[in-house]
């Protein structure tokens, strides 16, 4: 063998266990994770499907579907994550949208805010004559219900994430699961900055939060400092 053909499987070689090791998370993998978290969650609705979406960020959702719902999980997700934990961390916080009754609770309010938002801003443009100021009170209306929402948002995230802990130590995972996940998303540089137009909490004030609940369950590996 030749020193260029040694050079070529070494590459090769390289690539492999590179590709093994952030492949820790494949299909399978969230699929076993899914299929550990979803009958200890006690949802009243039948289980959801898995969707993967080619998307580079890492990110996951739940989505209405039909009269159900299904799970998506970015492969932008999967390759920033580790962990069969870190996944069904991410997991068991998506079922927890779905068993704290988040979604009807959203679009309730959402339609509320929609509502009073307009009710205000009709009040208001009939008492004047400016377009521009027509404008201002209808970009102004509009920001004021998303700040409301927005808040309201951040509250489902906080019981989502504390419910998405209680089945990392149910299904026997580590609860420092979704805690981890988080710290993998933050070192590959996706944060939430303190914003009031963010759904989502700041991340280090998440992370914090993560860890008061992961602390609550017993553990005999390292706990995060």
């Amino acid at each position: 063998m030749n020193r260029r053909t040694r050079l070529t499987v070494l590459v090769a070689c390289f690539l492999c266990v590179g590709s093994a090791l952030w492949a820790a998370v494949r299909p399978e993998v969230v699929q076993r994770a899914w299929e550990k978290t979803f009958p200890l969650a006690e949802v009243s609705l039948p289980q959801g499907s898995i969707h993967y979406e080619s998307k580079t960020e890492p990110n996951a959702w739940v989505a209405s579907e039909g009269s159900g719902y299904s799970v998506h999980v970015t492969e932008g997700l999967m390759k920033v994550l580790n962990s069969e934990d870190q996944i069904a961390g991410v997991l068991g916080h998506e079922l927890g949208h779905i068993k704290l009754g988040h979604f009807g609770k959203t679009s309730t309010r959402r339609i509320a805010e929609a509502g009073i938002g307009l009710l205000i801003y009709d009040q208001l443009i009939r008492k004047s004559n400016s377009t521009l100021t027509k404008v201002l009170l209808g970009a102004g209306t509009i920001a004021g219900g998303m700040l409301a929402e927005s808040g309201f948002s951040r509250q489902q995230e906080i019981e989502a994430d504390a419910f998405g802990v209680k089945m990392l130590a149910k299904a026997g995972y580590n609860p420092y699961g979704l805690y981890d996940a988080m710290m993998a998303m933050k070192r590959s540089g996706f944060t939430t900055q303190p914003n009031g137009f963010n759904s989502h909490p700041p991340t280090e004030r998440r992370l914090k939060r993560l860890k008061i609940e992961a602390q609550k369950y017993p553990y005999k590996g390292t706990k995060r400092s």
